[in-house]
């Protein structure tokens, strides 16, 4: 039997398959290229999906607002209920009054020209008009009675000591300069006597009642 070998016109044998030698068969092949393509495939998916997503997403847009809608959200104003009537005569408080019967006289002046709030410290102008009033006591005879008082609020112990204490700096000014054999007493009464109500009839401030009812009163009797 002749045996043929290669020539020039056949050239030289071709190589098998590289897995023909290897121990690696068809179907384990078969399985890693289905691995590779999964993973392929994943890696695919998460890339594109964000982009596939942010390119389906539609923009927010502010909502449009008609001239309609501003020229119906505007509300008129009646001026006529928006303003409130003030009672003149209530809200003004009298700073100082004065009343005669025969040769007393009585003095009445407002604790808030006298005296800051809370405090039992004369004021600037506290000092003026007690100095005006030191001007008439020249026939001044017997005893000067100075008489303080305070409005309802706060408790009725710590209004007797203010309303003692500011009666005490009225007195204490007024009595270097009393005529000689004049005395000058002082007293507090706290809210007691009150020539206005504190609060209205229903049940709210009063603020210019309070106003009056903090006062200083200055009684004496004239030759």
């Amino acid at each position: 039997m002749r045996t043929r070998t290669p020539s020039a016109l056949t050239g030289p044998a071709q190589p098998g398959p590289a897995w023909a030698g290897s121990t690696l068969t068809r179907p384990t092949l078969t399985r890693l290229g289905a691995v590779v393509l999964a993973s392929v495939t994943a890696v695919v998916s998460w890339l594109c999906v964000p982009t596939a997503r942010a390119a389906t997403d539609t923009p927010t847009t502010a909502p449009t607002v008609t001239d309609q809608a501003i020229i119906e959200s505007i509300r008129e104003i009646d001026p006529a209920a928006a303003i409130r009537p003030i009672d003149v005569e209530r809200s003004v408080v009298t700073l100082r009054t004065e009343r005669r019967d025969g040769s007393g006289v009585v003095l009445t002046i407002s604790s808030d020209v006298l005296f800051a709030f809370d405090s039992a410290n004369l004021t600037k102008a506290a000092r003026e008009q007690l100095d005006g009033i030191a001007a008439q006591l020249g026939r001044v005879t017997g005893t000067i009675t100075v008489n303080g008082y305070t409005d309802s609020t706060g408790t009725p112990a710590y209004n007797v000591i203010l309303s003692q204490q500011r009666a005490n700096a009225v007195a204490n000014l007024l009595r270097p300069k009393a005529p000689p054999g004049v005395l000058v007493s002082a007293t507090g009464h706290g809210a007691a006597n009150p020539v206005a109500p504190n609060t209205n009839s229903d049940g709210s401030d009063n603020s210019a009642g309070r106003g009056q009812n903090r006062r200083v009163s200055i009684i004496y009797r004239t030759s």
